[in-house]
């Protein structure tokens, strides 16, 4: 499924964030609005419709007779036609059609709400993927830099906000709609009393403009101030671990309650906007009504049950006319969040791949690895004594089909980058990267990734079942097919341990497990794959030596025979390998003694 790209539009600034935010999901939502909107139409039809006929209603309760006025002439057509003489028929027909009217109403207003409501939630669904979309389709140096709080609370919090804007949008135009229709009735009925609320309304506009500005301030504080929030709740548990071993835990604390109640009164003040707004809306309208009923009665001479209708018209105003203040308000505290989304889709699109594999890529390329004179260094110090930058330097490596490779050394010498390498997620600074004569780049990254089979440090597992995480890697996969890769994984216990075996949900990121147990699932994912270039970057640093051992002769002897780049800190079981290179400071590789580790 493709979605709409949420930000092909000029860079923020140019103009307003309530308009982008506006022109956005204008372009998205197309003929689907128009919908909307004519639902929104008929809507106000009705209630113009169910508001007219209170005229001849309150003229047959007042005195007997119907009112003067359009409404009265069609209840007397509609008198006639059925021949109907005394007030009480007239007063029954006309409850008949008032009751008819506003079921209708009601049907439409239930039919445009569904629909807004659907258009609403489709558009939160396409902005997430969208910045899915460029996440996954950019470099991945681009994507390792971003703050996961920040990805994190844009996707969730952020965007759920903006979802509310939109939803305050569609309601501005179903109020602005019914305030359309509604004065236009107020001016059939009474010319001179309608131009006197066209005049209040405008006052209130005019009132509440200062508190617009404000709005988006306090949107924009309040976006930074729970992102700050999240970052620290997701780091809170590991700082407290250090805090409690200095001593100092409640000072930790402290720091943590101010950031709390900072978050905190930046969301009172934006309550107290909205509280503030409300008050001087309900007083308005009181004042205004008061005046309007005075001056309808004294001055403009205007007939009781038409006088009575204007009173009903200018109380259901008040409600459309102060959520057009206060939806304003809110869209312009959604507008400042929008521009947080705006800066990271723009940071994410100034990272994307450039010229990306076209979908008939070619196929994998097969044959001897070979680093030519490779180098990558990252921004930071492996070891500032030496005044090496972290990654590797000159890298001169063939690795052979099948071959099973070591590679050993100290922390920050660039063994993940190695492999980060190897795996296409970073591509060489100097030097090129051949896998059987074909240089590693772009054209075919897509398929040389379809062929590898890659274990991280940091194990991946979903909040789901145990069967579900091992498809991942190949939906296709049987049960006696996972059952024989989680054997080889010395995982074959687990299934009898778990409750419900395979279909045992495994926990957020796999909790309801140990970390060997994690580490064991993810190398049986990873086998599914049948890959034919196996990289393992640290996969069993939470196993004990033997069973380190006994996984490592497994896949030695697969019946695939991958080639396998295997990273591990601990050299007593290394000597499996065909051959082991030790990375030195500087991201410099050096062959170990193989015939020490096997004598080991």
């Amino acid at each position: 499924m493709s979605y709409k790209q949420a930000g092909n539009e000029p860079a923020p600034g140019r103009r307003s964030p309530e308009l982008q935010l506006l022109e956005n999901f204008t372009s998205f939502a197309g003929f689907r609005l128009g919908v909307a909107a004519a639902y929104t139409c008929f809507a106000a039809i009705m209630e113009s419709a169910v508001l007219s006929l209170l005229v001849p209603l309150l003229g047959i309760l007042f005195n007997g007779s119907v009112a003067l006025g359009p409404a009265s002439k069609a209840a007397f057509a509609l008198f006639g036609l059925i021949g109907t003489n005394d007030p009480v028929s007239r007063l029954l027909v006309l409850v008949t059609a008032f009751a008819a009217v506003a079921v209708l109403r009601a049907v439409i207003v239930s039919a445009r709400d569904v629909r807004t409501v659907k258009l609403q939630t489709d558009y939160i669904v396409n902005l997430r993927m969208c910045i899915l979309n460029r996440l996954a389709g950019a470099e991945w140096s681009t994507v390792s830099r971003l703050r996961h709080a920040r990805v994190t609370h844009l996707m969730s919090g952020d965007i759920q906000r903006l979802g509310a804007g939109i939803e305050f949008v569609l309601h501005m135009a179903s109020a602005s709609v019914m305030l359309f229709a509604q004065f236009a009735l107020a001016i059939v009925l009474a010319p001179g009393l309608a131009l006197a609320l066209a005049t209040a309304l405008l006052f209130g506009a005019w009132f509440f403009q200062p508190v617009l500005g404000r709005a988006r301030a306090l949107g924009t504080h309040a976006a930074e101030a729970n992102l700050s929030l999240l970052d620290g709740a997701t780091q809170y548990l590991g700082g407290l671990k250090l805090a409690m071993g200095h001593g100092v835990q409640n000072a930790f604390v402290e720091q943590s309650e101010l950031l709390l109640r900072d978050t905190a009164r930046r969301h009172v003040a934006h309550a107290r906007e909205h509280a503030q707004m409300q008050t001087a809306s309900a007083c308005i309208a009181i004042i205004s009504g008061g005046v309007l009923f005075v001056a309808g009665y004294a001055w403009f001479h205007v007939s009781p049950a038409i006088l009575m209708t204007i009173l009903v018209i200018v109380m259901r105003m008040v409600a459309p006319a102060t959520a057009l203040q206060q939806l304003g308000q809110q869209i312009s505290y959604a507008a400042g969040i929008y521009q947080k989304v705006r800066e990271l889709e723009c940071e994410l699109d100034d990272g994307a791949i450039r010229n990306p594999p076209e979908k008939c890529s070619p196929g994998a390329p097969d044959g001897s690895i070979a680093f030519e004179r490779v180098s990558f260094a990252h921004s930071r110090k492996s070891d500032p004594s030496d005044g090496a930058e972290a990654g590797v330097q000159n890298l001169e490596l063939t690795i052979a089909p099948g071959e099973f490779v070591g590679i050993t050394g100290p922390s920050g010498c660039g063994k993940t980058t190695f492999t980060d390498l190897l795996a296409g997620l970073l591509q060489p600074q100097a030097g090129s990267i051949m896998v059987g004569g074909v240089m590693l780049e772009k054209s075919v990254l897509t398929s040389w990734r379809a062929s590898l089979g890659y274990v991280c440090q940091d194990q991946f597992l979903f909040h789901n079942t145990l069967r579900m995480n091992l498809s991942w890697a190949n939906p296709g996969a049987t049960e006696e097919e996972m059952c024989t890769a989680l054997d080889i994984a010395d995982a074959s216990g687990l299934i009898r341990r778990l409750p419900r075996g395979l279909d045992s949900v495994v926990g957020e990121r796999g909790a309801l497990l140990s970390g060997g147990e994690r580490q064991r699932i993810s190398i049986a994912r990873v086998l599914l794959r049948r890959p034919r270039v196996l990289l393992l970057d640290e996969p069993t640093s939470a196993l004990d030596t033997d069973a380190e051992r006994r996984i490592f002769k497994r896949l030695r002897h697969l019946p695939f025979a991958p080639t396998i780049v295997l990273i591990c800190h601990r050299g007593e079981n290394l000597g499996i390998c065909d051959r082991v290179l030790r990375f030195e400071p500087g991201g410099r590789l050096s062959p170990a003694n193989l015939d020490e580790m096997r004598a080991a």
